[in-house]
């Protein structure tokens, strides 16, 4: 049996329940670590697979090769095989979030569902199990972080950078490369035209929304956006 935290989301999952350490032996270009071993560190995940069977040989310690079928992750673009691996991500926590929806759902009944059935019911599971959401993508042509950056008032972004180099203690602070997902910065969609922080009339004429038109497949998307 293998075990392998930082490369496989089951495997992930039972780790941090047992506070496995999370060992990356497959860098971002599918290649092996020094963690693999020194035999292995540098080649192609394909060839320290062939490898791998190869030291099972050497060893005495193969009983047999069997071919299977399972569910496996391609890139939708150049078709390659996708390796889960642990890197640094941006979230947004969703607790508070969360909770204030489901006291909404249940105190309020907002938003309410047409048809109710079976909706609604489907909306409370989905919040009762929401974890926090990853906000990060790596694409360009999207809102770059900081969130608001480019989007609010010069004074308030000048305020903002005070603020970050002062807390970060150096005035050698670098913009963040990376960008929000599209799901996140489609909720940014208010603040970026409608003119806050400021109360503007548009403002107040057109958020919150009172009536959301969807597609059920992506109404937990427009959810919690």
């Amino acid at each position: 049996m293998k075990v392998t935290p930082a490369h496989d989301p089951n495997d992930y999952e039972m780790g941090v329940r047992h506070n496995l350490e999370q060992v990356a032996v497959i860098d971002q270009f599918a290649r092996m670590t020094e963690a693999a071993g020194a035999e292995f560190a540098g080649l192609d995940r394909y060839k320290a697979r062939e490898k791998v069977v190869e030291k099972f040989e050497e060893l005495g310690l193969l009983e047999k090769v069997v071919d299977y079928e399972f569910s496996i992750s391609k890139c939708e673009r150049c078709k390659t095989v996708l390796e889960p691996l642990i890197s640094t991500q941006w979230f947004c926590r969703m607790d508070p979030l969360r909770d204030l929806a489901l006291e909404k759902l249940r105190k309020d009944r907002k938003p309410r569902f047409v048809p109710e059935v079976p909706y609604e019911k489907v909306y409370s599971d989905w919040l009762e199990n929401l974890r926090d959401w990853t906000i990060r993508a790596s694409s360009g042509g999207d809102i770059r972080f900081p969130p608001g950056t480019g989007t609010t008032a010069k004074s308030l972004s000048r305020a903002r950078v005070r603020k970050r180099k002062k807390k970060a203690g150096t005035n050698e602070l670098t913009q963040e490369s990376d960008v929000l997902d599209t799901w996140f910065s489609a909720a940014l969609w208010p603040y970026s035209t409608l003119g806050w922080p400021e109360t503007t009339e548009d403002l107040k004429t057109f958020y919150p929304t009172s009536v959301l038109i969807t597609a059920r497949d992506i109404i937990f998307l427009w959810s919690r956006a």
